[in-house]
């Protein structure tokens, strides 16, 4: 997940992840969605549209497995799913229990 126009240090731990699996010969990726945090709702919905992505086939291939390393992403369907939490979304924890 990335905010438009914002690229920070867990950006580049996956991009870095993704190269350094490229060079070792695992065929790898990277799929992001924007992540629009204007409120509360605008969260629900980048969830949603992690929950209705599944990756266990992609244009007639089977996708191996998947690593989710942010918020939302954890959210997207695959049967061999990892989550590899580079860092918590905090804001979800401040706002916990407000209107």
């Amino acid at each position: 997940m990335q905010s438009p126009f914002f690229a920070g240090g867990a950006e580049r731990h996956v991009r870095r992840l993704t190269e350094e699996l490229t060079a070792r010969g695992v065929e790898a990726d990277l799929v992001t969605m924007p992540l629009i945090e204007r409120d509360r709702f605008d969260l629900i919905r980048s969830a949603l549209a992690w929950r209705s992505l599944d990756l266990s086939e992609v244009g007639g291939k089977r996708v191996d497995a998947v690593i989710a390393t942010r918020f939302p992403s954890y959210a997207v369907r695959h049967p061999n799913k990892v989550v590899w939490l580079i860092h918590q979304y905090r804001q979800a924890y401040d706002q916990f229990g407000t209107p």
